[in-house]
């Protein structure tokens, strides 16, 4: 899979097989569980600890590639580890608040009720949490 930037500013999507989508904003990276984790496919984007661990700031953003973000399984700072979906899924809204901020984009709709990302947007559920 690879991505362009196609005249007039579009994004084209293309698949190993052959088959393009294009689309008006610069895609995701969507990597899923992979064996190393979904940041090794982009290894050189990131730092890495000495534990082999990709090096996050506070807002889970890669510290020599700023702009890039990562929610996952990888996710961790000490002593909290972000190993479950409904616990990764706390940091969208934090993440997606930070991306508004930055673009300047009215961000009410992760403050409404639950947020965006539903009741697990806060980390009652988790505190001290060793998993």
């Amino acid at each position: 899979m690879s991505v362009t930037q196609e005249a007039g500013g579009q994004y084209r999507i293309h698949a190993a097989d052959g088959r393009y989508w294009d689309e008006p904003q610069p895609p995701i990276l969507g990597t899923g569980f992979l064996k190393g984790g979904g940041a090794r496919q982009i290894a050189e984007l990131w730092a890495w600890d000495d534990e082999d661990r990709p090096v996050l700031s506070e807002l889970d953003e890669s510290t020599q590639s700023p702009g890039l973000f990562l929610v996952g399984p990888q996710v961790r700072h000490d002593p909290l580890i972000y190993c479950f979906v409904y616990k990764f899924r706390q940091r969208f809204a934090a993440i997606a608040g930070h991306i508004a901020e930055r673009l300047d984009i009215d961000d009410a709709a992760l403050l409404a009720e639950y947020g965006a990302w539903g009741p697990f947007g806060n980390s009652d559920c988790c505190e001290d949490c060793q998993c």
